[in-house]
């Protein structure tokens, strides 16, 4: 699986010109796309949806700005409901509400660490509508946002808010599995705001162009590092840094602007580790608050996590509430 990914990265961020027989692919892909987005009809929804998605495959900062979206309308006096199909999750009856005591292994990394961060109830279906509907009957709040779901066609929304990583923008611009795009760019024309995480490439400004007046370019801001399994007043350098999430090399930076040794290990996204993983020679670890969620019981290493937020600009939220009427 890591080389795989390895190998689909390499092809989508180093490759402008995939295979022809790629290509191809791509075609099949983007026509299936089309078919389906015109077969399924939108059902209404009867509480506000704001979707905050990504047209890429892979990591984009998508988590943090949900989480502060969240924080944000929480103190403007909102209820906030928040729906995810809970990636590599390992339930079966939906909707499912996420409980304080359900482990990430059984709900997903995702909606685990946005159930912690946001208090926020957290429903778990494939169908986002379903969840959307199951909000609204229990009466938990006044507003939705969705983690991801730009592409479920099905459910209505009222904002549409695109995370794109400013290092890696699109890639080499195909579809999949040329490329790294999940649609056509012909969506940034139609999506309400585009937010991106990071100083945008040339190519990526150059893309973005057209649609400046509502594009906003934000920063994960690191915080204070914490101990995740004991108290050590002084962990020992280098630390072997681990990073399962879309682009590990954001992560890793991180650690270098912080002036922090560290050995890499990278892991592809949404990784599930296991003991194994943890048989390493460095003696504490450091990991992300989305990697630090699956691995309370793994290590007896000391496992340190550095915390993230999204920093959105000031001017950002002014429009974001225009934009919800």
């Amino acid at each position: 699986m890591k080389k795989l990914t390895q190998w689909f990265n390499q092809l989508w961020y180093q490759n402008s010109n995939p295979a022809w027989w790629m290509q191809c692919f791509s075609k099949i892909y983007q026509l299936g796309f089309q078919w389906d987005k015109k077969r399924k009809t939108t059902i209404p929804s009867p509480l506000p949806v704001i979707v905050v998605g990504n047209l890429t495959v892979g990591g984009t900062g998508k988590t943090p700005v949900v989480i502060a979206l969240c924080q944000f309308l929480q103190q403007q006096g909102h209820r906030v409901g928040i729906v995810t199909r809970g990636y590599q999750h390992q339930l079966s009856h939906f909707p499912y509400h996420v409980q304080v005591s359900d482990s990430a292994q059984i709900i997903g990394d995702e909606a685990a660490l946005i159930a912690q961060k946001t208090q926020a109830p957290v429903i778990i279906a494939p169908k986002r509508a379903q969840a959307v509907r199951y909000l609204h009957e229990q009466q938990l709040c006044d507003i939705v946002i969705s983690d991801d779901g730009l592409q479920h066609h099905q459910m209505g929304r009222q904002l549409e808010i695109v995370v794109i990583d400013g290092q890696r923008g699109f890639g080499n611009g195909f579809l999949l599995p040329a490329g790294p795009l999940r649609e056509p760019l012909d969506k940034l024309k139609k999506v309400d705001l585009i937010l991106v995480n990071g100083t945008p490439s040339a190519s990526l400004s150059q893309t973005l162009q057209p649609f400046t007046q509502k594009t906003f370019i934000f920063e994960l801001k690191s915080q204070t590092i914490q101990s995740l399994n004991q108290t050590l007043s002084n962990p020992q350098a280098p630390y072997a840094a681990f990073a399962g999430i879309g682009n590990p090399e954001r992560f890793f930076n991180s650690l270098r602007e912080l002036n922090i040794q560290f050995n890499p290990y990278a892991f592809p996204d949404h990784h599930c580790y296991v003991k194994k993983d943890f048989d390493i020679p460095e003696s504490c670890i450091i990991m992300t608050e989305k990697d630090a969620i699956k691995c309370h019981a793994f290590s007896q290493k000391p496992i340190w996590v550095l915390p993230v937020f999204a920093e959105l600009p000031s001017h950002f939220w002014e429009v974001f509430l225009n934009s919800l009427g």
